[in-house]
Parts: structure tokens; sequence; C-alpha cells
């Protein structure tokens, strides 16, 4: 236990998704099909710093609450948590509305961040979101294959440099006005939510 939040079990969701026009259910999927679809990470920042000298339970009980906490919210916004590793996720979106997309992932982001600091957590969780076109499809040994993403789209969510809450220039250029007004230019490439 991490200041009374309790380890979090984990709940199994029947995966379906809107890619755009092309619809998919992503549990039945046996070949690979490439689509474009927001793609991007969270992270708790400091994690690792955290993590030393603490007991092995205590840092799985903190990983599976927050993966059961953002899991849930993100397949509650029509998106998918693909894989966990560690203090991280990798989700999609289906690429047709990124306003939603985005606007979920900020109120993820703000509980998250609230629930860790009521755990007594010392710092926030990072987000960085990408749009464009990936593979998707079921990778693993034939009795455990299990839905994955590749390409250069989710190479570059990975590669973002935003600490708090960050999206990609092409996602970026898909948002409205009103939206876009929030965010600051962070690098080539990249903008932040601004505080």
């Amino acid at each position: 236990m991490l200041n009374g939040c309790p380890r979090a079990g984990f709940v199994k969701m029947k995966i379906n998704l809107k890619f755009g026009m092309l619809n998919m259910n992503l549990e039945a999927l046996t070949e690979f099909d490439e689509t474009e679809i927001i793609v991007g990470f969270f992270n708790l920042m400091g994690y690792a710093r955290w993590s030393e000298g603490k007991p092995p339970r205590d840092i799985l009980n903190l990983a599976s609450a927050l993966l059961n906490r953002a899991g849930r919210a993100i397949a509650g916004s029509d998106g998918v948590l693909v894989k966990a590793i560690g203090d991280a996720g990798l989700f999609v979106f289906p690429a047709d509305n990124p306003e939603r997309a985005v606007l979920a992932l900020e109120e993820i982001k703000r509980d998250c961040d609230s629930w860790l600091s009521e755990c007594g957590y010392p710092d926030i969780m990072s987000v960085t979101i990408q749009v464009g076109s990936v593979a998707v499809g079921r990778v693993g040994p034939p009795e455990d294959e299990r839905l994955d993403v590749y390409g250069a789209t989710v190479n570059r969510a990975a590669m973002m440099q935003g600490r708090a809450f960050s999206v990609g220039e092409t996602l970026y250029d898909r948002l409205q006005s009103k939206s876009k007004s929030r965010f600051t230019r962070f690098n080539d490439d990249e903008f932040i939510l601004s505080d």
C-alpha cells in the first residue's frame, strides 16, 4: 500500500474501436493492417528515483493501480490501452476525432495527477500524443498473441520531450482554434499544454 492507495485489480475489456471509416474489432484481428490512429504514451515522471529503496510490492501496487485507473478511463473514452511496462502505457484512439481524444486525455491526466498526489507520489504523469499511420496487429507466440502497434508515429510519440502534456505538430494542426490556443510550441515538432 502507498499511503492508503490499495492495489487495484486489472479489468478485462472487450476491445472495439472505429478507426475513421474502418470498423475494426481488434480482438478478432489476425492480419496486420495499416491505418491512421492517434497513438501516445503516459508515464510517471520521477518513477525510477521514487522506486529506489521501495519494496517491490509497493512498486507493483502503484503501477497496478495506475494502469487500472488510466486503462479504464482510456477505454471509457473510446481508446485502448495497448500495453504497459512498469509505470508507462501505450494507448491508441480513433483518428477521426482528435479534439475528443485530447480532451479525454487531459481529463485522464488531471485525474491521475490528483490521485498520485493523494497517494503521496512526488511527481506527475506525462502524456505524449501523435497521429499518423501505424501497422496494427497481433504479435507474440501463437498461444499468446497480443494487440500491438508499430511505425514511425509510435516512435515519434515515444521520443517526445515535453514533461507534462505534449501533442505532435500533425495532431496540433487538426485541433480546433480554441484548443490550439491552449498549447505553446515546445520544439520543431511538439506543442505543450500551457499551464
